[in-house]
């Protein structure tokens, strides 16, 4: 006798499988607020630029004042806590199926000049751990942004990049 599958159960992992790899979104404009509200990026994807502005006094009504700009926009936007530090990311933890050995995961702006590029071997030590997707390799993400530094959440478990030194290390918590 022929077993019978639940309908809802094979219709969600169906729907599930069908976007699950998706193309990305085409770029957007946004706002983002870091510190409480003490910072704010605005990422211009029509310009191509992400300007970083201070709120000195978020009861005043007064306009924030620009602290740094960026001609270069990301889909996702990070900002160390006092301002100083921006990362910019493309991908979303994915990297395309024909990278490079010198592909760049990320690029450090410090005060909105070009400081550091983190470089996928700098963080990923054997490629064999990256993982498929139906169209892309997925090596991990940020999981969180520091004064010093970021955590990194990889396939190959918790890095550090740490700021003073552009290095990556294993995270020690």
């Amino acid at each position: 006798m022929m077993k019978k599958l639940p309908l809802i159960p094979v219709l969600f992992c169906f729907l599930f499988c069908a976007f699950a790899d998706e193309p990305m979104l085409p770029p957007q404009n946004y706002t983002k607020f870091f510190s409480n509200g003490r910072f704010m990026l605005v990422c211009d994807a029509t310009k191509k630029e992400t300007i970083c502005y201070e709120i000195v006094d978020p009861t005043a009504d007064v306009e924030p004042e620009e602290k740094w700009r960026i001609t270069r926009w990301g889909l996702y936007s990070y900002l160390s806590e006092n301002g100083e530090f921006c990362v910019l990311d493309d991908w979303g933890g994915l990297i395309p199926l024909d990278y490079d050995a010198e592909y760049v995961l990320y690029v450090v702006f410090k005060n909105g000049t070009e400081y550091a590029k983190i470089k996928l071997f700098d963080v990923i030590s054997d490629e064999k751990n990256l993982r498929r997707t139906v169209s892309h390799y997925y090596w991990g993400n940020i999981e969180s942004f520091e004064n010093d530094g970021i955590v990194l959440n990889t396939v190959e478990g918790k890095k550090w990049y740490d700021f003073k030194t552009r290095k990556v290390t294993e995270y020690v918590e």
